[in-house]
């Protein structure tokens, strides 16, 4: 298992266990995003070191998905230059944070 799963208050906290988001890790992400589609998501990549191409794909399409009410932690300096050049980071500025805190604020102000 790659994933923990947390409710955060109407939110629902995605922590990836993994250092790495290969193609089998973004399978189990797929399954479990069918799962919470419908609500607020946070997915935690706080230790994450890298993103595949096609996890990457997978990320926006569940962000898309989710009617946008999808946020992203990200803390590796790495990572979010990987994500800055495949204009992931463009395409989701403003649900891309640091702090799991920011994450939350920022979904509760969302409609369901």
């Amino acid at each position: 298992m790659y994933f923990n799963i947390v409710n955060e208050g109407d939110c629902v906290l995605i922590k990836m266990l993994s250092k790495t988001f290969t193609a089998e890790v973004a399978r189990e992400y797929e399954s479990f995003m069918q799962k919470y589609l419908k609500q607020k998501i946070i997915v935690d990549l706080s230790q994450c070191e890298y993103v595949g191409s096609g996890s990457i794909g997978t990320i926006l399409n569940s962000w898309h998905q989710s009617g946008k009410r999808l946020a992203l932690i990200v803390t590796n300096d790495e990572l979010k230059k990987i994500l800055a050049v495949t204009n992931l980071l463009q395409a989701m500025k403003a649900q891309l944070f640091e702090r799991k805190e920011d994450a939350i604020k920022y979904l509760q102000k969302m409609n369901k």
